[in-house]
């Protein structure tokens, strides 16, 4: 069911000006209630700056047919458009999927170079990456960052098999930028894959697509040099080399930051 909405609607007789009445009324997002004549047309699903109404008061006043709202602003941002667009893209939501994803995914924002999930700890939730850029990363014996993963706007990411298995991960996921996601528990990814079979199919989805990025990933290590791994980033993900600092790059190609300037270089001449 739709997050129920309050409202009072104060009506005023056209006929006599000096009466009036608060009428309580009870509606569901995208929904909406008609009086009668003396009174207008109200839809619970109001949007201003992005942001749903959602458990607000809406109060409105009609004197001689001209309306006056004062909404209050909601705390729950409104679910991102590309999100959903995403869902929909593999499966076809309804209403009614659409309301059950809002009630399990948490919308947060971390301010760059925060540290979202820490190594050693078993991965607690799936992220979904709606600005800014996040990696995953792991200290090699020497104490250096190694860069596994770099995902940008509309893509999921997590320790996926840690995340899956339940187990302590030697991966840290950081945020390059400044972020804005929507994350899920494990334990309500699970509960609303149970209840929800477009979800379910959509989940599948995810995972296949995590496991064929490693292993494309770990042909491409196999196959190519340094530079075609670097002119195949340019090709197919344009955004990384224009965002994220060099030396996570490199990284996450397998090279030093001085060969990849040198591969830069090259490609300019």
């Amino acid at each position: 069911m739709n997050p129920e909405i309050n409202a009072f609607i104060f009506s005023k007789n056209l006929h006599n000006p000096g009466s009036g009445v608060q009428i309580p009324v009870s509606l569901h997002e995208n929904q909406g209630l008609t009086l009668n004549r003396r009174c207008f047309f109200v839809f619970a699903r109001g949007l201003q700056g992005g942001e749903y109404y959602r458990y607000i008061k809406i109060y409105a006043k009609i004197l001689f047919l001209r309306l006056t709202f004062i909404p209050l602003r909601l705390d729950t941002p409104k679910m991102s458009d590309n999100f959903l667009n995403l869902f929909d893209s593999y499966v076809k939501l309804t209403d009614k999927d659409i309301d059950i994803c809002k009630q399990y995914f948490e919308h947060k924002s971390l301010p760059k170079n925060n540290i979202v999930e820490e190594e050693n700890t078993v991965p607690k939730h799936l992220y979904f990456i709606t600005k800014g850029f996040m990696r995953l990363f792991y200290y090699d014996d020497n104490g250096d960052e190694i860069t596994t993963h770099i995902e940008s706007q509309n893509q999921f990411i997590t320790s996926f098999t840690n995340f899956i298995r339940e187990i302590k991960s030697n991966e840290n996921l950081e945020c390059i930028t400044n972020c804005e996601f929507y994350k899920i528990e494990r334990s309500k990814l699970i509960e609303l894959i149970d209840k929800n079979e477009n979800f379910k199919n959509f989940s599948l989805v995810i995972f296949e697509q995590a496991a064929a990025r490693t292993q494309i990933r770990a042909n491409d290590f196999a196959t190519l040099t340094a530079d075609l791994r670097y002119k195949k980033l340019v090709e197919q993900q344009p955004e990384i080399i224009q965002n994220v600092p060099i030396q996570y790059i490199a990284s996450y190609l397998g090279i030093k930051p001085q060969s990849l300037s040198r591969i830069r270089k090259q490609i300019i001449k």
